[in-house]
């Protein structure tokens, strides 16, 4: 007789459960078809065909708040190029490097060797550390022989402009090789950073703007991603347009809305239940949003504590719902100030501000106020204050000098 194991209590029903493919549920998954963004993917194609026939096109700035396609169109596009470069017989790499995960200009030459191995096993990959940037660049050089042409895409390319110097470099050094480079970003200001050296070589003009998914197009993105991961006839519809309709107020960010179905089938399973219905969703917000607050919060350093702490004693923001980046910079200068910790420049502090933003513990999107009336930033919290509170003074053990800077800041008004 077999020894007792600790998953015979679980009722086989319940393992089973109602996901029968959960890749469709991982917001990185890309399916052959992408609802909604048809018209943007064809526009994109015909920016990018000429590279096909040899010839160049302009780089390519691909903008919009996150969640709305911008990296899953490139990551579809880009798997359709191969297969196109592959039918030919033609020999162009397209890479794609997340500038978040290699945010140094060393990580990323680095990167970009490595891919390009893949298609040529004589390409030298320098190692993780040694080498000085030049010896770096004529290594990729070197690689970048064997091709005609290639295409670079940097994602979240407003990450390697944290470090101001490795974003400038990194352009700089790419200018002089046969290299197509398409940027992704949810940050309209990033090239503001550029310096004249690199404008004067790369021309950024060529953009393109996703805009946020509304309640029906959510809906129908999740319909998709349902026909594939759930046994038939498993969630109700009133219970999926309830998630889409939770993330189109949150944003229009698919990818907050395909969490939310996950979890809501997660809640389904665990009460064994045949359907995911609008309680199962309800259940799952507060779980995600607790659980991803809280995983976010623990991401962050002290820079950022701290300006989430300075969003949320933001006096616009109680007042008004929404602030602009001057309001939220002046609140975290006078913490910082109050608190002895040197304060970053405005302009630093707008790449903080989108790590915040990538991680739903704020919202960001551009007001415009018409012809000539210019347009500004407005900036809001997606979570409570006690949620932020509560985060943060989880990450004392970490950074012990934020435990007098939220008992100072807690409760403050500051007024300019």
């Amino acid at each position: 007789m077999s020894e007792p194991n600790i998953f015979d209590k679980v009722p086989l029903s319940a393992r089973q459960g109602i996901i029968v493919d959960v890749k469709y549920l991982d917001t990185r998954f890309v399916p052959d078809e992408l609802p909604h963004r048809e018209e943007q993917i064809k526009d994109l194609v015909g920016l990018i065909t000429p590279v096909l026939k040899g010839q160049p096109i302009q780089p390519l700035t691909i903008y919009g708040p996150p969640g709305t396609g911008k990296s899953a169109a490139i990551t579809y596009i880009g798997r359709e190029f191969k297969r196109k470069v592959a039918s030919t017989g033609k020999n162009i790499p397209w890479t794609s490097i997340n500038c978040y995960e290699n945010p140094s200009e060393y990580s990323i030459i680095r990167r970009f060797c490595s891919e390009l191995e893949q298609l040529n096993k004589s390409a030298v990959i320098p190692p993780a550390t040694g080498y000085s940037m030049p010896r770096m660049y004529l290594a990729l050089e070197k690689n970048l022989e064997n091709f005609k042409t290639s295409v670079l895409v940097l994602d979240e390319i407003d990450q390697i402009f944290s470090k101001q110097k490795d974003g400038n470099s990194v352009l700089y050094g790419l200018s002089g090789l046969p290299v197509h480079i398409i940027a992704i970003t949810n940050d309209h200001s990033w090239n503001e950073l550029l310096e004249p050296r690199v404008k004067s070589r790369i021309n950024f003009s060529n953009s393109r703007i996703f805009q946020s998914y509304n309640a029906n197009e959510l809906a129908d993105i999740l319909s998709q991603r349902a026909e594939h991961a759930f046994r038939p006839d498993s969630v109700d519809l009133a219970a999926m347009r309830y998630c889409a309709a939770l993330a189109a107020r949150k944003g229009g960010d698919a990818r907050m809305a395909i969490d939310l179905l996950r979890f809501a089938a997660q809640e389904a399973d665990r009460e064994e239940a045949n359907k995911i219905s609008e309680k199962h969703v309800k259940s799952a917000v507060d779980c995600m949003e607790a659980s991803m607050a809280a995983q976010a919060i623990d991401l962050l350093d002290l820079t950022q504590s701290i300006l989430l702490l300075a969003v949320m004693n933001t006096p616009q923001f109680q007042n008004y719902g929404a602030a602009k980046t001057g309001d939220i910079y002046a609140t975290y200068q006078n913490i910082c100030w109050q608190n002895k910790v040197p304060p970053l420049t405005q302009r630093s502090i707008v790449s903080h501000l989108n790590v915040l933003d990538r991680y739903h513990l704020i919202s960001m999107h551009i007001k415009s106020f018409g012809r000539g009336g210019g347009r500004t930033s407005l900036t809001k919290p997606t979570i409570t204050f006690d949620t932020a509170i509560a985060g943060l003074k989880n990450k004392i053990h970490e950074f012990p000098e934020l435990e007098k800077i939220i008992n100072r800041t807690t409760g403050c008004s500051y007024e300019f």
